[in-house]
């Protein structure tokens, strides 16, 4: 099943640093949300609001229509799939092994469903099954990490910046990777990054957070044309600078 997410006027401090300062955020049941913000902004805690990971406060988080309070952790962590930074694999399981976390956990391994969620991300299950993480590449382990989200068919994939520890080129190849996995999928999908070319990338609407605060959301076009803030403006001139510096001569 395809999840909705929805956050309501969360809030949430860590001792005297305020994280979350009223924000609401949804994601409609399908679709693609890419946080974009500097460091601080607040945009991890948000993401880690919709596992349980963090216990906003106040304000409610809810997934399906239902407040994330009202389900175990557990649970919530088996249909809402999460890749981590630098992936998280276990350095001493195998790929396969690493790709069937979760379906263990659910009491129903799986080894078919382990290989179709390797070939989802473009990875040779015969090939990679029986590897380390160690013996991979970077862009193989964040693909590997990609496969362990979901594996299990989860409703809905929550991302923490999955792309930027790799090169340039990695970048771009496993990007692709995930979005035609992803189509394939139909899952929804809450993505955080600090790149705005990234998000208008991977994601249908990008939301814009600063200090806690959710400055503007809309597609690149709209905030390209019509900034909501200064702080917006300017990061979409940087985004568009970058990209100009990169076009051959």
């Amino acid at each position: 099943m395809t999840l909705a997410l929805e956050a309501r006027d969360l809030r949430h401090a860590f001792g005297d640093v305020v994280a979350l300062d009223g924000v609401s955020v949804n994601v409609p049941a399908g679709g693609a949300v890419a946080i974009v913000g500097e460091s601080g902004s607040g945009k991890t805690t948000l993401l880690r609001c919709f596992n349980r990971m963090v216990e906003p406060r106040d304000g409610d988080v809810l997934v399906d229509g239902a407040s994330a309070r009202s389900r175990s952790a557990i649970d919530l962590r088996q249909q809402i799939g999460y890749v981590q930074q630098h992936g998280g694999l276990l350095p001493h399981w195998t790929v396969a092994r690493n790709v069937g976390l979760v379906l263990r956990a659910m009491g129903r391994p799986d080894q078919a469903a382990v290989a179709r969620a390797l070939d989802l991300v473009g990875l040779s299950p015969d090939a990679l099954g029986g590897r380390y993480p160690w013996e991979l590449s970077g862009g193989q382990r964040q693909r590997v990490a990609l496969a362990r989200a979901i594996a299990a068919g989860p409703g809905a994939l929550l991302l923490d910046e999955p792309f930027g520890a790799l090169d340039a080129i990695t970048r771009g190849e496993v990007q692709e990777a995930f979005i035609a996995a992803r189509r394939r999928l139909g899952v929804t999908m809450l993505l955080i990054t600090h790149d705005l070319a990234e998000a208008a990338r991977v994601a249908d609407e990008i939301v814009v957070m600063r200090a806690g605060r959710v400055e503007q959301r809309g597609s690149m076009a709209v905030l390209r044309d019509s900034p909501a803030t200064d702080y917006v403006r300017e990061l979409v001139r940087s985004a568009l600078a970058q990209a100009r510096a990169l076009e051959p001569a």
